[in-house]
Formats: C-alpha cells, sequence, structure tokens
C-alpha cells in the first residue's frame, strides 16, 4: 500500500481482520498477536512482553508482523532493544511481563525509552485484572492528554488496545510520568502532611 504512514492500519489490513474473525476457524475472539499483526505493516515488529514466552525472535504472526517474543525478564529485553535502538510497531503486555516487575513499570520504561514507534500499539491482554489495575491509571491519564487513544478491535474480551499519538515524539515523558507512583496514594500524601 504506497503513501501510507508505516504502522498505520490499512484497509486491507482492516478486511482481513474482519476476515479473521468471521471465518469458521476462528477462535469467538482473536489473540493479542493476531490483532497486532493486522495492525503494522508487513515486517514490521511486534514485540510480545508476556512473562513465561520461548523467547522466540522473528517468528511470523498469522498476519503482516514480526512477533519477537521477551523471556521472563521483559525490562532485560526492553533494555537491550533500546541499547540496539530498535523501535515496535505494537507491544503486547500482559499482567506479568516479567518476575516482580509490575506491568506499570513496564509500561513506564517503554514509554520513557521511547520503544513504542508513533502512531504504534499498546496490546493490555487481561486488562480487567487486578494485577493491571495502575497501569490502567497510567493509560487512563495519556488518553484524556491525547497521548494515546483507544482502538476498537476483535480483541478477546478484558484486552485493550490503544494507538499512541503520531505527533508524539518518541521516549518524551507523558503526562502519566508525573504522577506519583501507586504507593504514594492521596491518603499516603495526607497522613505525611498532617506529620509535618
Amino acid at each position: 500500500v504506497f503513501g501510507r504512514t508505516p504502522g498505520a492500519p490499512s484497509a486491507i489490513a482492516t478486511s482481513a481482520l474482519l476476515a479473521f474473525a468471521a471465518s469458521p476457524a476462528a477462535p469467538s475472539m482473536a489473540t493479542s498477536a493476531e490483532i497486532a499483526s493486522t495492525l503494522v505493516a508487513p515486517g514490521a515488529a511486534v514485540w510480545s512482553l508476556q512473562g513465561g514466552c520461548t523467547g522466540v525472535e522473528g517468528r511470523p504472526t498469522q498476519g503482516a508482523g514480526k512477533l519477537a517474543e521477551a523471556t521472563d525478564d521483559a525490562k532485560a529485553f526492553l533494555a537491550a532493544r533500546a541499547a540496539a535502538r530498535e523501535m515496535a510497531e505494537a507491544i503486547i503486555l500482559g499482567p506479568q511481563p516479567a518476575e516482580g516487575v509490575a506491568p506499570a513499570e513496564v509500561y513506564h520504561q517503554i514509554m520513557f525509552l521511547g520503544l513504542l514507534r508513533p502512531g504504534g500499539f499498546l496490546l493490555l491482554e487481561e486488562a480487567a485484572g487486578e494485577a493491571m489495575a495502575s497501569l490502567l491509571r497510567l493509560v487512563d491519564t495519556d488518553v484524556a492528554a491525547a497521548v494515546l487513544r483507544r482502538v476498537e478491535t476483535e480483541a478477546r474480551e478484558g484486552t485493550v488496545v490503544v494507538e499512541l499519538s503520531r505527533g508524539w515524539s518518541a521516549g518524551m515523558p507523558t503526562p502519566s510520568m508525573c504522577m506519583p507512583p501507586a504507593a504514594e496514594d492521596s491518603e499516603g500524601l495526607r497522613k505525611r502532611r498532617g506529620a509535618a
């Protein structure tokens, strides 16, 4: 598709997703990897940061993208990508991206290091779960500030898909980075002020 911005969902990708969802062999809802591969240009990088993945590099997805799966250490995977100056067109993040690391920490690393290309997609699996609550708070802040926008897809229930604004400079601090950490809620701040 000529003249299309890389990473932008094309009419072909949208129709491929709809055809997949309507096919009798398809599950009732598409997986995040299948959704991501329909949203990106052919050969684009799709990273899966779900804990316990196999570490496969460059495996093609069912659609257009090339899937790179992190091992159990998502932060090390992202640090290596940042050192190589790589960016992803889509990143899949679940409630357990690495042992002992909160999804919100991984999101901050992605945004701070500029690892998601402007116009790229972040797919949050099992977003309704308690482990993802602080991450969703950050994402909602960035959606309200127009850094991200929600995208409607045929993803499985509980999956949230957001797109990074094409006008956003990768690596710039997002409004959510200015929020206090989850442990410092408003009650905790009031306690400290009262003690002073």
